[in-house]
């Protein structure tokens, strides 16, 4: 298990458990149910002085094109920010928007009704 400041819980993606926030975890599985890998995420919310407090989640490029195109109505807020060893870009964004990043995500076509090229 990892030393993390939030609570975990356990996913299952592609047949491995995985251990993701709480307050993040429904998100990361409708990110995963829209055919969108990610590489690590945070649910955000510490107070500044003690940690980030904006959720995130990083994707490799191909997964942020992905993600970009089921989302494109992105809030103009948001961060990106890009790691300077994994090359992963991470998607900032109050943790208050976690709600509506889910409800458009459920509201984008399911993977096997969108063109290849998605």
């Amino acid at each position: 298990m990892t030393d993390t400041d939030h609570p975990q819980v356990t996913l299952w993606h592609a047949g491995r458990p995985i251990q993701v926030d709480e307050g993040i975890a429904e998100l990361i599985a409708a990110l995963w149910a829209a055919g969108v890998d990610t590489r690590y995420s945070c649910q955000g919310g510490l107070p500044p002085d003690l940690g980030d407090p904006l959720a995130y989640v990083a994707f490799t490029e191909e997964a942020l094109a992905r993600f970009d195109a089921l989302v494109p109505d992105q809030p103009t807020h948001w961060e990106r920010e890009t790691a300077t060893i994994s090359r992963f870009i991470a998607v900032r964004f109050p943790p208050s928007d976690i709600p509506w990043l889910i409800a458009a995500l459920r509201d984008a076509p399911p993977p096997e009704s969108r063109p290849p090229d998605y």
